[in-house]
């Protein structure tokens, strides 16, 4: 664990005392793994000491509050004086929708959760002595299971008795109801989370010397776990329960008023309850323990803006039980915050820790991590922020290695001096070398809340307040009138097929294609203010088309979309002479021509389709009248046609994702604004960010099948849809108007499709889950501040392949394939203030094939060739 931050006082303040010092800064990513004793209780000796504390490595097992029910435990805001006490209540209603709340690596379910979170702090306005007391409580409800339903909460109090100028002591005490996250590699998964109370206590002593600090500190934990129900019994959850003891001592000295050197140490003894069993040979596990730390580094104060603490040294942790492998590891820790300007503070970590688990043969594991988080007030209501965060988890005396990648981005803004909004996305993956744990998990939370007093004044109006440095639209704006104009695209066809196979038997399954599409569109539109109103007519021809073949005697079919036309109204929102973004809704008529040839007889069948196509996009002013166009669009044709094979009838049901670049002139009469008074920005520099879109998966299968009575050749194109959510972040620089950047992302994502045969035959799917990647991005900064930008780069995917042949589920396959792929795209980013983005992103990925052969003695290969075209929209923030 990190233990320079329990040393510190003032730093952290309440954040400290419970953690949140690093709970902040990586957000989730400690619901999954951590909850440390010496940050959660020396870290009250953080709260009252002046520069050097005492620190003890206690690690626990659960974490103080996962993501579903995380909430700052110190409110940033103005206080009631009752006295000489300073009182701030808090209350905040959110919603958060999970896609995958038991975090599974297939399967996944959703659900929304409902999650109100009081919160009440009383702290004294003394001039001597200190004394703080902290509660509040997070009561979470699930819409679709309710067995999954929390209560979580917490009270606390600490407190420092001044003797002199230079000496105190101090102490505090607490107590928490709480529950496991699913996310936690100690998670039993019962039927209902796991709860645990936890009572602790800190007491110490501090002394300045002149240049000279010491600091002396022990603490106490109990952990008391329920037992939890399961769908065939019950867990009995004793052999958790334990106590643990700890004591340190920190010794600083400062190297001049702006450095400080130190040297820690420290003792922690933890003691279970009741003997684990049974993991060797049916013997009980004994997992008592003691370790210590020891460790030397430097605070450094390089300004009133960046201070940064590191450290180096050593940690032990030896077990009773000569079963459990001890651990003995460098130890080393680092802390950095920066203000990089009057509105932007960075702050940074590096930790590493020795974990409690259950994890059956692990003695515990080496938790390493590092992450940031970037807070940066927009306005005087708004505040933005970005996280990223990476763990590297090795499990001792086990061959297990996870790595979790956390990212996400929200903001914070006050609708009046007393109520605010939210709203969060956060993107977790655990990637292990036990693919039964894999997950990936998109979480998005949008929230209200109270706070009293008010957080900032409300002098001045609402109206001056939002539109600082926001790119507001002009009163005559350019996207009022008639316009014209042409697009191309590339788009992915999809069709659920239903049909008989065989005697008795059926037959689903999703087919997919991609192709070229080309077209014209006109319409109207009008706007009033910011907001526009239009109507679209428009019109194309595609080459978008998948195929199904083989022999010998295999069925041979297609579909192929030809032309269409439609009509659609879109509502948007004007960007000052800048960009339009807009949302559209309507109805197309397409025609399809399905091939079909079965047994001899084949067939060619024309039928026209309405379909129901919604979509978004987003329109860049290049000159007075001249603009471009992104636009991404889904279609469901809804009532799907039938094709008649001879001796059945296949029900094709189809859809369509289709991504547009476009060239349109408006005819309206010139603006009297300036464009060159528009100015922006400079883009270069660190940016980060998050996204959320949708997507198609289209996969070429290319099979040789055996059976007893010889082999046949699968060859067809399968395809499924869905949504995808990611984080982003990188560094650019612009030479004149030209842009250069390189960056990273994660993303988590639902695309799948499947083959499947009832009662017998092959059933097989395809999933993919989701990746990261790298890459570089090449644009052009246009005279509004508009970048408009290529890219190209790679990734790193993780699909999930199943393959079931026969009856016996010992020969079925089901693969984690982790496949890299090179990502081609085109977007453009909008300036909606002068460091807030608005990206508009279209990617194509072509990655490796890869191959599976089934154990049969007549076995099958199946070659699995995944392409994957996206379309993201998402927000961002420039350092």
């Amino acid at each position: 664990m990190y233990r320079s931050g329990f040393f510190r006082e003032g730093r952290g303040g309440r954040q400290a005392a419970r953690g949140d010092t690093h709970e902040q800064i990586r957000g989730s990513m400690v619901a999954g793994y951590t909850g440390r004793l010496c940050v959660l209780i020396l870290g009250g000796i953080v709260m009252f000491g002046d520069r050097a504390t005492a620190q003890v490595s206690l690690p626990k097992e659960p974490t103080e509050q996962s993501v579903l029910s995380k909430q700052s435990r110190s409110p940033d805001v103005s206080a009631y004086r009752v006295g000489s006490f300073l009182l701030s209540p808090s209350l905040t209603l959110s919603e958060l929708y999970d896609d995958n709340i038991f975090a599974t690596r297939k399967d996944e379910r959703d659900d929304f959760i409902t999650i109100l979170s009081p919160s009440l702090h009383l702290r004294s306005d003394w001039t001597q002595h200190k004394f703080n007391v902290l509660t509040g409580a997070n009561v979470a409800r699930y819409l679709h299971d309710g067995l999954q339903d929390y209560e979580d909460y917490w009270v606390e109090a600490d407190g420092r008795y001044d003797l002199s100028g230079k000496a105190n002591v101090f102490g505090g005490a607490r107590f928490s109801h709480l529950h496991i996250p699913r996310t936690s590699p100690n998670e039993v998964f019962g039927i209902r989370p796991t709860i645990y109370r936890e009572i602790g206590s800190h007491v110490g002593v501090f002394r300045q010397w002149e240049d000279l600090s010491m600091r002396l500190g022990g603490t106490f934990e109990r952990l008391d776990f329920d037992d939890v129900g399961t769908i065939t019994g019950e867990i009995d959850n004793d052999d958790r329960d334990r106590n643990s003891f700890g004591a340190g001592s920190r010794l600083g000295y400062a190297l001049s008023t702006r450095y400080e050197a130190f040297v820690q140490g420290a003792y922690d003894r933890r003691m279970y309850d009741a003997s684990r069993c049974c993991e060797s040979g049916g013997t009980p596990v004994h997992r008592d323990s003691q370790g210590f730390n020891v460790a030397a580094g430097l605070n450094l104060d390089f300004s009133e803006t960046l201070n940064a603490e590191l450290l180096g040294g050593y940690l032990s942790q030896d077990y009773v039980d000569s079963n459990l492998k001890d651990v003995k590891s460098v130890d080393f820790g680092g802390l950095l915050r920066w203000r990089a300007s009057p509105t932007t503070t960075i702050r940074g970590f590096l930790d590493r820790s020795v974990e409690e688990t259950i994890v059956s043969g692990a003695s515990s594991y080496l938790h390493t991590q590092v992450g940031a988080k970037v807070t940066h007030k927009v306005l005087p209501r708004l505040t933005v922020n970005v996280n990223l965060g990476y763990s590297h988890v090795d499990f001792q005396g086990i061959r297990r290695l996870d790595h979790v990648i956390e990212g996400g981005a929200g903001f914070k803004y006050a609708v009046h001096p007393n109520f605010f909004v939210t709203a969060d996305y956060q993107l977790l993956h655990r990637d292990s070398n036990v693919p039964t744990v894999d997950y990936f998990q998109n979480l998005i939370q949008v929230g209200i809340g109270g706070e009293l007093p008010a957080a900032f004044s409300g002098n001045g109006s609402t109206v001056d307040a939002m539109t600082e440095n926001v790119a507001l639209p002009n009163t005559e704006t350019p996207w009022s009138g008639l316009y014209i104009g042409g697009q191309v695209g590339f788009g992915g066809l999809m069709s659920e097929l239903a049909g008989p196979r065989g005697a008795g038997g059926t037959l689903d399954a999703d087919f997919g294609g991609k192709g070229f599409t080309g077209g014209g569109f006109a319409g109207y539109g009008q706007t009033f203010r910011h907001w526009y109103v239009g109507a679209e007519l428009e019109s194309e021809a595609s080459q978008a088309k998948w195929d199904h073949s083989g022999n010998p005697d295999r069925r041979v079919f297609s579909v192929e979309k030809v032309v269409g036309y439609g009509g659609a109204f879109r509502v948007g929102y004007a960007l000052r002479n800048v960009a339009l973004v807009y949302g559209r809704v309507g109805f197309v008529r397409t025609e399809f021509t399905t091939d079909y040839s079965h047994e001899g007889v084949s067939t060619s069948q024309d039928d026209e389709q309405t379909g129901l196509r919604v979509g978004a996009g987003v329109e860049v002013a290049m000159t007075e009248h001249l603009f471009s166009r992104f636009d991404y669009t889904y279609t469901d044709y809804g009532n799907a046609y039938r094709v008649n094979f001879g001796n059945g009838l296949d029900r094709f049901d189809n859809r369509e994702t289709l991504f547009r670049l476009g060239i349109g002139y408006r005819f309206h009469e010139d603006s009297q604004e300036d464009p060159a008074q528009i100015r922006f920005r400079d883009l270069s520099g660190f940016y980060a960010g998050a996204q959320a879109g949708y997507g198609n998966l289209n996969t070429e299968v290319d099979a040789l099948q055996t059976d007893a009575g010889g082999d046949t050749t699968l060859e067809a194109d399968f395809g499924g849809s869905g949504a995808i959510g990611s984080v982003f972040a990188g560094y650019g620089y612009v030479w004149r108007q030209w842009y250069l950047s390189f960056e990273l992302e994660a993303e988590a994502s639902r695309f799948s499709w499947d083959h499947a045969r009832d009662p017998s035959g092959r059933d097989f799917s395809v999933d993919k889950k989701g990746g990261y990647g790298g890459s570089a991005r090449l644009g052009y900064v246009l005279h509004n501040g508009v970048l408009v930008y290529g890219r190209g780069g790679m990734v790193r995917s993780k699909f999930i392949t199943q393959y079931q042949k026969g009856t016996n589920p010992d020969n079925w396959v089901d693969d984690d394939e982790t496949q890299y792929g090179w990502r081609i795209g085109l977007g453009t980013e909008v300036p909606a203030t002068d460091r807030i983005f608005l990206r508009f992103d279209y990617t194509y990925t072509d990655y490796n094939a890869y191959s599976i052969t089934t154990p049969h003695t007549n076995a099958d290969t199946i070659d699995f060739d995944n392409r994957e075209s996206l379309f993201r929209v998402g927000g961002g923030v420039r350092f």
